[in-house]
């Protein structure tokens, strides 16, 4: 399919993880200690929540209450997105510099999601539904003063669309 370049994304992506995996061996080399850290979430909306929001019963004011402004609201409140970042794990590399380090380089990987609720004239929520971004690659090191962060990843397209499509979407179709 012309115009269509995942053979290119899916080298740029390789080339990310053999550069860190470079840069990883010659920090690791040169005396700097990788730290691997865990997957994290920031801003989660818990299932609790999620499942407190319900069709045709909750309002937006009880949507408001439950979780403050959105990241995004629609034409007059018609709809509102949730954007919450996670990260899936990763390593920071530390230098000795005396009796303490200094972070040095940074490599891991995130995505994006949003929860997307739209509303009925009436205020009351018509459908809700959550969209899952795709993990993402970034990385930086001290030196670079304008990296790409994994909150990055927040800035989809894809994603951006899709959710666009849902809202537009007539009440009782498919998705």
């Amino acid at each position: 399919m012309k115009g269509s370049r995942p053979g290119i994304l899916r080298d740029r992506r390789a080339s990310t993880w053999v550069r860190v995996c470079l840069l990883g061996g010659a920090l690791s080399l040169s005396g700097c200690l990788p730290i691997p850290y865990p997957p994290y979430a920031e801003n989660r909306i818990s299932e609790e929540t999620l499942q407190a929001i319900q069709p045709r019963l909750s309002t937006r004011s009880d949507v408001l209450l439950l979780l403050a402004d959105p990241t995004v609201r629609g034409k007059e409140d018609a709809y509102f997105v949730y954007e919450w970042m996670q990260g899936h794990g990763g390593l920071i590399f530390v230098a000795a510099a005396g009796y303490t380090g200094v972070p040095v380089a940074d490599a891991g990987s995130g995505s994006c999601n949003r929860f997307a609720i739209k509303f009925a004239p009436d205020g009351r929520v018509e459908r809700t539904r959550q969209f899952l971004g795709k993990a993402k690659v970034a990385g930086k090191t001290l030196l670079d003063k304008n990296a790409k962060l994994i909150d990055s990843a927040c800035s989809d397209p894809d994603l951006s669309a899709a959710i666009d499509a849902w809202v537009e979407m007539e009440p009782g179709h498919a998705p």
